[in-house]
């Protein structure tokens, strides 16, 4: 996937959150980089709480620059790809989201949906939050989005009954790497979000948590 194929996805997660009245009201610059980029910016900006191998990251500081995937081809057996450096300055309260490039569809639309829900808080104002609120509220979005984009989602519903029994297949599995991660930020956190966000809805959790911290008992 490169940017132009990217561009439709970015629109379905935008959807998603729309959908829940949280529309994200900054237009965030988004690139595809490679784990090289996203581990060397990662340590750049002093990330010590985040996986060691992120796939997805939100920045917050302004004046740097990102070595993008601009397009990527086939040629012959191997994938060829033309990168472009960008300089990212920005005053916006969230200067950029990278994920990264690779992966299929379905696994970058999750992670959208995890690194936009970082973003949602940072520009609402949810500042100050332990690791494992925040992660959790986010590891949440992820497994929702991929609920909600199996029901309407253009993969789904404009494919043969192969390839949506793949997709079907694939969706259990970022669902269940989701729900039995062993991590203490993020599959802990998941499973206290989820578990406030299922008793008392999304709404109530996300305003309960912006004035206490915390996640409802």
């Amino acid at each position: 996937m490169d940017n132009e194929t990217y561009i439709p996805l970015f629109q379905e997660v935008n959807k998603f959150f729309e959908g829940l009245n949280m529309k994200i009201i900054e237009d965030i610059p988004t690139f595809l980089v490679d784990k090289h980029e996203i581990n060397k910016l990662s340590h750049e900006f002093g990330e010590k709480d985040q996986l060691r191998n992120p796939v997805g990251m939100v920045t917050y500081k302004s004046g740097f620059f990102v070595k993008s995937v601009a397009r990527s081809f086939l040629g012959g057996k191997n994938i060829h790809v033309v990168k472009k450096v960008q300089y990212i300055r920005n005053d916006q309260e969230v200067t950029s989201l990278l994920l990264v490039y690779g992966f299929p569809r379905l696994a970058i639309g999750a992670t959208l949906a995890h690194e936009m829900m970082h973003a949602w808080m940072r520009i609402e104002g949810y500042k100050g939050l332990t690791i494992e609120v925040e992660e959790g509220i986010c590891e949440v979005m992820a497994h929702r989005w991929l609920d909600w984009y199996a029901f309407v989602g253009d993969d789904f519903l404009h494919t043969t009954p192969e390839q949506a029994q793949f997709l079907r297949n694939l969706k259990e599995f970022l669902q269940n790497k989701i729900e039995r991660n062993d991590c203490k930020i993020y599959g802990g956190g998941f499973r206290d979000a989820k578990w406030a966000i299922e008793k008392y809805g999304l709404k109530y959790t996300i305003s309960h948590v912006a004035q206490t911290g915390k996640f409802p008992q």
